[in-house]
C-alpha cells in the first residue's frame, strides 16, 4: 500500500521531487522528455540497491519550523524547514583520462539542475499533483554542503561518478 504526501513536510519533499523532475537539465541527463518520465529517477529517501545514474534523492532535512505570523485580528503559525537533495551523475568514458573535463561535466549537471529548481521556486505549477493545483515549493536558500567523486580504488566496484549533497531551505525565510 502506498502512502501519499499529506502534511507540510511531506508535501514540501514531494514538491521538490516534482521540481527536480521538471528540470530540463535533469531530463536531458536522464534521457527523458517529461516530468512524469524523469520522476522515476527522483527518489524519496533511501533507494534499495544501486539506482541508475543520473539520480536524485530527496529526504527530510534537519529542520522544521512553525513561526508565528501576526497581523490584525489573526495570528497563525507558518511552516518552513529544510530538505536534503542528493544528486549523482556518471563520468562519461570520454572524460576518464581528463579529470578537469569530468568535473566540468558533473558541475554542469549539478548547477543546471539547481538553476532550474531555483527558477521554478514559487512559480505557478498548473500540473501540480496536489489538489487544487498549487505553486512550486517556495525555496529560500540552496546550498551545496558536500561534493565529490568516487575514489579511484572504488571505480571498479562502484563506477566513476560525482555526487553532491544539497541543503534546500523552504518556507517564508523569516
Amino acid at each position: 500500500m502506498s502512502v501519499s504526501a499529506t502534511n507540510v513536510a511531506a508535501i514540501a519533499a514531494e514538491k521538490l521531487r516534482q521540481m527536480v523532475a521538471a528540470s530540463a537539465t535533469f531530463q536531458t541527463a536522464t534521457g527523458t522528455s517529461t516530468r512524469t518520465a524523469a520522476l522515476t529517477r527522483v527518489h524519496a529517501r533511501n533507494v534499495l540497491g544501486t539506482p541508475n545514474r543520473p539520480v536524485a534523492i530527496v529526504s527530510m532535512g534537519d529542520s522544521l519550523h512553525f513561526r508565528l505570523i501576526g497581523g490584525g485580528a489573526q495570528n497563525y503559525l507558518r511552516p518552513s524547514g529544510s530538505l536534503f537533495l542528493f544528486l549523482a551523475i556518471d563520468t562519461p568514458p570520454e572524460h576518464f583520462q581528463d579529470q578537469v573535463s569530468a568535473e566540468w561535466h558533473a558541475w554542469n549537471f549539478l548547477s543546471g539542475v539547481l538553476e532550474d529548481v531555483a527558477d521554478l521556486s514559487a512559480a505557478d505549477d498548473t500540473s501540480s499533483p496536489f489538489t487544487p493545483a498549487e505553486s512550486h515549493l517556495s525555496i529560500t536558500d540552496i546550498e551545496v554542503v558536500n561534493w565529490g567523486g568516487t575514489r579511484e580504488e572504488d571505480w571498479e566496484s562502484l563506477g566513476r561518478f560525482y555526487h553532491a549533497a544539497v541543503r534546500v531551505q523552504w518556507g517564508d525565510g523569516e
